[in-house]
């Protein structure tokens, strides 16, 4: 059928680029090939030199013989090789294509797929090229579906603009929201009402796309019955459908690393002398810091030492092996240093910004243009890294986006973010978020816990505590998640408090 051809069509092509590298990853790890493990480190490598050669001005860039031109050209050419000799290292699940019916048999009884897709076209490109029709629509597939069902959705053009903007106000101003449900959820409702089985809580695997990237539809809250679609539905977060074919992923060790309530202001190793031929990275990241600026520096998280000392002592309870990383040490540095943790939880602050707020002034608008290097964290010493006196040559105390990409986390169970605007990034149809969470992926963590606001500081404590208390107790990180924010809604009942974090992934 043509729903059946869209579909598979759709899962083919969703998030391909990030597929495809953490595809590449995970065929050189368990290649035999030394030379293309050594090309890969180089690879990396490559990156890293990149960076640290945005972070100079141009004149410092010249004096010291630096070609960014040829090092984007060397990091690509190493990336397309490495690409296309990884192939040999194929999986056996990676050699065929993945079909709906495939997926399908995946499925329990009380189980659906809804796979979101967001399509543009535009009818009069000859007199107004700038306005396409943006249309989304809801894939489903159940266990007893003969094909996937089409549930178009409302205006998308509204459901990115108008409507996008009341959904994240009301989140933010802490209102009443009835209005959003009937019409990023209900269509897809009332269709799952008649197909799937009444009086057990269904399970939703829910892929999004577009504007659906930027809502938790757990907080969308049902007017007719009163309650929150996290009320009525289980709701699972995939990047694509086709995860659920995943294989069981590889086990590393079980240790937790934690870090949180950096010192922003703490001394870094490498500092030196910059001129006043100030970096398009440094406008650019001076550009971000601002909007944390309150008085003399960064404000101090207090929330999150009490959250990473709660944690520590439930695994000590429990017997988990884990380090925690507070004020000084919680540095960039020891995170970069990392193997595969099973576990990776940083709580500090988190940013993304658009290329519409930024103000950097374009000297190399190809590093202003990456939404990897827009997004990152803050770690001890970045306060630094904004002073007017000095730079580092080396780690400044961000984690950006991009940085993250070449962390080790192939066999990372989990990446918790617990900072604001984790889960922010640009937005590319097709291809998801472009920030935090995609970089984690792509590094190798299997899942990631990230925000899609700014959260307050004492719910995210509360919530992050009994997640892991949870978890370990189940050893079901899904309805751990699930039951922690259950679990704290009769202390803050709106869900700008319970429903900024959202899970993804395995």
């Amino acid at each position: 059928s043509l729903a059946g051809q869209l579909f598979n069509n759709q899962i083919f092509t969703k998030a391909i680029l990030l597929s495809a590298s953490q595809k590449m990853r995970e065929r050189i790890m368990r290649s035999d090939d030394t030379n293309l493990k050594n090309d890969f480190l180089l690879w990396k490598s490559k990156k890293q030199e990149l960076l640290n050669a945005y972070k100079l001005s141009l004149k410092e860039q010249v004096n010291s013989g630096i070609d960014i031109k040829k090092l984007e050209s060397e990091a690509n050419t190493l990336e397309k090789n490495l690409s296309t000799r990884s192939e040999d290292f194929k999986g056996i699940n990676e050699k065929s294509i993945i079909k709906w019916q495939d997926i399908q048999q995946q499925l329990k009884d009380n189980e659906a797929v809804v796979e979101i897709v967001r399509s543009s076209y535009n009818r009069n490109y000859n007199t107004n090229p700038l306005q396409d029709t943006v249309v989304y629509m809801a894939l489903v597939i159940t266990k007893k579906s003969q094909n996937p069902a089409v549930v178009m959705l409302s205006d998308g053009r509204s459901l990115e603009t108008r409507l996008g903007r009341y959904y994240a106000n009301a989140m933010k101003a802490k209102l009443e929201d009835k209005q959003s449900y009937e019409y990023y959820w209900k269509p897809i409702a009332e269709y799952l009402q008649n197909v799937l089985p009444p009086g057990v809580k269904q399970t939703i695997y829910l892929s999004s796309d577009g504007v659906y990237n930027n809502i938790n539809v757990n907080t969308l809250y049902n007017p007719t019955t009163n309650k929150f679609v996290q009320d009525e539905y289980s709701i699972r977060l995939l990047t694509n459908s086709k995860d659920l074919m995943l294989p069981t992923p590889v086990k590393g060790n079980n240790s937790a690393e934690l870090f949180g309530y950096p010192d922003y202001q703490a001394a870094l190793n490498n500092p030196q002398h910059t001129s006043s031929n100030v970096s398009t990275y440094e406008q650019l990241q001076t550009g971000i810091i601002e909007k944390f600026l309150i008085g003399e520096g960064i404000p101090q998280l207090p929330g999150t030492k009490k959250e990473i000392e709660q944690i520590q002592s439930t695994l000590s309870s429990k017997g988990v092996p884990h380090n925690s990383y507070l004020g000084a040490i919680a540095t960039e540095t020891k995170v970069k240093n990392l193997q595969s943790p099973r576990v990776l939880h940083i709580a500090t602050h988190g940013y993304f910004t658009d290329t519409g707020n930024s103000s950097v002034n374009q000297p190399n608008s190809s590093l202003n243009q990456n939404p990897l290097v827009r997004s990152g964290l803050l770690l001890a010493g970045s306060a630094n890294a904004f002073s007017k006196n000095q730079v580092t040559s080396g780690d400044d105390g961000i984690l950006t986006a991009y940085e993250a990409m070449n962390l080790n986390l192939d066999a990372t169970d989990l990446v918790v973010l617990s900072a604001c605007e984790t889960g922010s990034g640009e937005i590319v149809n097709g291809e998801g978020v472009y920030g935090l969470q995609r970089a984690f992926q792509v590094a190798g963590a299997k899942a990631v816990i990230m925000s899609l606001w700014k959260v307050d500081d004492e719910a995210t404590q509360n919530l992050m505590i009994r997640f892991y208390k949870l978890w370990l107790e189940s050893g079901n990180k899904r309805t751990a998640f699930e039951s922690a924010q259950q679990s704290i809604r009769s202390d803050f009942p709106h869900p700008y408090y319970w429903g900024p974090f959202i899970l993804i992934g395995d």
